[in-house]
């Protein structure tokens, strides 16, 4: 069961690292925060499980944005980092082991979710990529490692696409997303290779 949400949560770290848009990184983060959580619990690891599901808290605060707009600000950051931190120092005191990555892993994943700036949400996902990686590999969630790879070269692939728009001039908030970007080469391949109805010879 451990593993097969590890492969679930490969999945939506994948998509995660290839989602530029803020709207959509929300999204996916609360899905891959509930798969998360469960697999943490299974694992006996509840300072991770709830670290997520404080996660999942935010990201459903989110959705009330514009009727409270100081969810917007820095001060819900700030909040935010609080309560991690409360819920983290309740949990496990002062001492130093596993769950501090945890701890850190958490914080800049949900600050994804509420930064404005997509280059900078980036980066806080590769810190987020690294730290969870050393978490996993600690407390034997071996099943999300393969994703964390792939999550880790998706990053790095959105990045490029987000300073190349920049160089251009492009409004970064209306890149589309990655997928649609592969998806929109791929038919546009297969539309050139394809040949057109004139050229299509009928014999018989």
């Amino acid at each position: 069961m451990v593993i097969f949400l590890g492969l679930i949560a490969s999945v939506l770290v994948v998509a995660l690292a290839f989602t530029l848009q803020r709207r959509n990184i929300i999204i996916v983060s609360m899905l891959l925060a509930v798969v998360v959580a469960v697999q943490y619990l299974l694992l006996g690891r509840g300072t991770a499980a709830t670290l997520n599901l404080v996660t999942l808290a935010y990201g459903v605060l989110t959705f009330y944005e514009t009727r409270y707009p100081w969810l917007k600000s820095n001060l819900s950051l700030i909040l935010l980092g609080g309560a991690y931190s409360g819920v983290f120092f309740l949990l496990n005191g002062v001492a130093l082991n596993p769950d501090v990555l945890a701890y850190i892993a958490s914080i800049t994943g949900v600050i994804v979710m509420g930064v404005q700036n997509q280059i900078a949400a980036k980066y806080l996902m590769l810190i987020n990529g690294v730290t969870w990686t050393a978490y996993q590999l600690g407390t034997g969630a071996y099943g999300q490692l393969p994703g964390e790879v792939f999550y880790t070269v998706g990053v790095i692939i959105s990045l490029v696409i987000l300073y190349r728009a920049q160089g251009q001039g492009k409004d970064l908030n209306e890149i589309p997303e990655l997928g649609r970007l592969l998806l929109g080469f791929f038919m546009r391949r297969y539309t050139a290779l394809r040949p057109s109805k004139r050229e299509q010879v009928h014999v018989g």
